[in-house]
């Protein structure tokens, strides 16, 4: 802005990098609504909120990426705790091992083109027999 004042008369603006270590991930953009000259107290301030920013920037982002490994890690259990039942009802009804059972559980999903967790799914819900 400095540099096309000429053409932004209205506008004064300065940016001051968002640094995390060595890297720099933004910047915060200072604006005047008159030309003029940040002084060294204005700039250090920025600088200041330039970190606040940089921190909650980055503890966001962590916070998101937890919250997604998170589910991840849920749906797994979700889809292990239906696999599970599964292999129990297999056994059951065939008088087979576990071991056996889970064979006969994925063999049905690879023959039919289908997930591990949706043949469980239909061997608890519907009564699907593998």
């Amino acid at each position: 802005m400095r540099l096309e004042s000429g053409r932004w008369p209205e506008f004064s603006a300065t940016a001051i990098p968002m640094r995390l270590a060595e890297q720099t991930i933004g910047s915060l953009s200072l604006y005047s609504t008159q030309p003029r000259q940040w002084s060294d107290q204005d700039i250090a301030v920025a600088r200041v909120l330039a970190d606040v920013a940089t921190s909650y920037l980055v503890n966001a982002s962590k916070v998101h990426q937890l919250e997604e490994l998170s589910a991840q890690l849920q749906k797994a259990l979700n889809s292990r705790c239906v696999i599970e039942q599964a292999k129990g009802i297999t056994v059951q009804q065939n008088g087979v091992t576990i071991d056996q059972a889970y064979q006969r559980i994925r063999s049905h999903a690879r023959k039919n083109n289908a997930s591990l967790r949706k043949v469980a799914e239909a061997v608890v819900a519907v009564g699907l027999r593998v």
